[in-house]
């Protein structure tokens, strides 16, 4: 089991000024990762968290890795602008076998694509190819059987009870 995780709200971020990268997660989208990207991963017996090196990607982990005593590992094949032919190496390496990586919706779109591309089966619950593209943030994608043949793939949509407010 392999768990793509979009990173949760970090706002608007043609408002922010300073380097994308620096871009921490909003009050909402911290919320989010403590209420329920934490009990999502914890439930999933996740050993191992590998995160874009962007801050809200390494925010939205930390809570888990704190609950479950694991590092995050900032990696730079999750990074926005990094080769997708580099996350298909990383994501068939068995050591990411029970392991969350958070990265951008751009990151999930360029997989998506590249699984099409390169003729890997990975499907949706409802047997179509699953389309990573548009996944909101906070999102999560269960892939099971990665390492095999075919691959399954289940959405987790984002908390509903996590409020806006604040």
């Amino acid at each position: 089991m392999i768990v793509l995780v979009r990173h949760a709200d970090a706002g608007d971020k043609h408002r922010w000024a300073a380097r994308d990268e620096l871009r921490p997660l909003s009050p909402k989208g911290l919320r989010h990762a403590e209420e329920s990207i934490v009990p999502l991963l914890a439930g999933l017996g996740v050993t191992r968290l590998l995160s874009s090196p962007a801050l809200r990607c390494l925010q939205t982990l930390l809570p888990t890795g704190a609950r479950l005593g694991l590092v995050v590992e900032p990696c730079d094949e999750l990074a926005v602008r990094a080769p997708v032919d580099l996350l298909l190496q990383l994501l068939e390496e068995p050591s990411t076998d029970q392991a969350a990586l958070c990265t951008h919706g751009e990151t999930l779109t360029a997989l998506s694509k590249a699984w099409n591309r390169t003729g890997r089966t990975v499907l949706d619950t409802d047997g179509a190819a699953a389309a990573l593209a548009g996944t909101p943030k906070g999102g999560a994608w269960i892939i099971d059987g990665y390492h095999g043949a075919t691959a399954t793939a289940r959405y987790v949509p984002p908390h509903r009870q996590v409020s806006s407010e604040h």
